[in-house]
């Protein structure tokens, strides 16, 4: 596939952030939109993660907050240097 060459030179990114409780009054959901600057963010651009908090759950506000830093870190996370290997048998 050719490259754009109409493509800007630099990635401008722009984050608004909300929301609201569902029908109990604790807001158990998380966000995250960490924006990386200079080279970072050519090469890798922005990720937004949204995660709902089931209110069902008296844990869910931590594995909605686990499940977008978790996601967040890997997706920043600098590349591995190969292909993960299966284990030896034995």
């Amino acid at each position: 596939m050719p490259k754009d060459t109409f493509a800007p030179a630099t990635l401008r990114v722009s984050i608004d952030q909300h929301s609201l409780a569902g029908r109990k009054p604790e807001n158990q959901d998380f966000h995250g939109a960490p924006v990386p600057r200079g080279q970072g963010l050519a090469l890798k651009g922005d990720t937004l993660a949204v995660a709902d908090g089931i209110s069902s759950s008296p844990v869910s506000a931590e594995a909605a907050e686990l499940a977008v830093k978790s996601l967040l870190t890997d997706d920043y996370a600098p590349p591995t240097a190969g292909p993960c290997a299966p284990p030896p048998p034995g």
